[in-house]
C-alpha cells in the first residue's frame, strides 16, 4: 500500500489539522509498530526497541494523550516515577465479519506543558 501525504506550502499549517486527521496519520505511520497515540498536535512519540517509548508535549498547556497498543500488555510503567497505568481493552469494531477497527489496549495520560514522560510496556 502506498500512502501520499500532501504537505501544505506553509508546513506549520500541519499543527492546525483536526485531531481526527492527526490520529489517522499517526495510525498509518505507526502501523508497523505496537504503539500509537491519539490527541492534539505538538505531541511527539519516540519509539525504542526495548518496549519503551517517550511522549513529548511541545504545547504551552497540559494535554491528555491516549496511548494505544496493538498487543495485550498488563500496564505501562512510568520510567521516572515507577507509577503503573492500567490499560483498558477497546473491542474491535466489526460488521459482517469485516474488521473496521482492530482491538486495542489503551490508556490516557496527562502531559504537562513542555515536558516529556518515558514509559515501559509490561
Amino acid at each position: 500500500t502506498l500512502y501520499l501525504l500532501v504537505i501544505p506550502e506553509n508546513f506549520t499549517d500541519l499543527y492546525k489539522l483536526p485531531v481526527e486527521v492527526l490520529n489517522s496519520i499517526r495510525e498509518i505511520a505507526c502501523k508497523p509498530h505496537n504503539v500509537s497515540i491519539e490527541g492534539t498536535s505538538k505531541v511527539s512519540l519516540f519509539l525504542y526497541d526495548n518496549n519503551t517509548f517517550v511522549l513529548h508535549n511541545f504545547n504551552d498547556e497540559p494535554v491528555t494523550i491516549n496511548i494505544s497498543l496493538k498487543e495485550k500488555a498488563e500496564n505501562l510503567s512510568d520510567l521516572l516515577t515507577q507509577e503503573k497505568t492500567k490499560l483498558a481493552h477497546r473491542e474491535a469494531v466489526t460488521f459482517w465479519r469485516r474488521v473496521y477497527a482492530p482491538e486495542k489496549f489503551t490508556a490516557s495520560v496527562e502531559l504537562p506543558a513542555h515536558s516529556f514522560k518515558a514509559y515501559k510496556i509490561e
